[in-house]
């Protein structure tokens, strides 16, 4: 369970979504669609962000420079 605003406010919303879905079509087939087609919206992004950080060459990305801040402290 949630304990905070922001992602309490998400996840409700996001339920009110599919529960809309499913009662305009009376199929909960079309809600699971539409929750795969979150997920995968946002699966999609974290693999161009990462391909993103390579093609720049970037040594740090977000998740080496949060590893690098703990080393150096």
């Amino acid at each position: 369970m949630t304990t905070d605003i922001p992602n309490f406010v998400l996840y409700v919303s996001m339920g009110l979504v599919f529960a809309l879905v499913y009662y305009k079509t009376g199929r909960l087939e079309v809600s699971i669609m539409v929750h795969f087609f979150n997920k995968a919206i946002g699966a999609i992004a974290m693999i161009l962000m990462k391909e993103f950080w390579a093609a720049v060459g970037c040594l740090f990305t977000p998740s080496n420079f949060e590893l690098y801040s703990l080393i150096q402290s």
